[in-house]
């Protein structure tokens, strides 16, 4: 999206996408920051197909710490990635991608003996393309040397 108007419509394309895959409605919608009209479209929208609303304050991470925690594990699989074979910064959207990918894809606490992406489409996923990387022993930078994306 390049601006905040567009929110309302990708969210009426996601309703719909998720009630078709699904075959039940959507029941909760986690919205930060609500304060424009454009956005407050998208709150009455949810008050009428009878959508719970979780809001949160901006610039307030602390206030989600299951999405902080999973943005420190992407970001700890794309510095592993780059360190690991010596590639440069440039490659990082290839590598969050992929960390992404491989997220998807991989077992999970919250649903035993089934990948994420089975449970969401149903359908049985093949990972034997996946590929197991070397084991590299490095020394530890703290924090106050290191910048976002260089190695711990």
């Amino acid at each position: 999206m390049q601006e905040k108007s567009e929110v309302f419509g990708a969210f009426k394309t996601f309703k719909a996408r998720v009630e078709k895959n699904q075959e039940r409605p959507l029941k909760l919608s986690k919205q930060i920051g609500m304060k424009n009209t454009t956005q407050m479209s998208l709150i009455f929208a949810c008050e009428e197909h009878d959508i719970k609303k979780k809001l949160t304050p901006t610039y307030t991470p602390q206030q989600n710490g299951v999405l902080e925690k999973k943005n420190r594990t992407i970001l700890n699989m794309v510095r592993g990635l780059l360190t690991q074979e010596c590639v440069p910064k440039t490659f990082c959207p290839k590598a969050l991608n992929w960390s992404i990918h491989v997220l998807n894809r991989s077992l999970t606490f919250v649903i035993q003996n089934m990948i994420l992406k089975e449970a969401w489409s149903g359908k049985r996923l093949t990972i034997d393309y996946f590929r197991i990387f070397e084991c590299v022993a490095c020394t530890h930078i703290s924090y106050e040397m290191r910048k976002k994306f260089v190695d711990k």
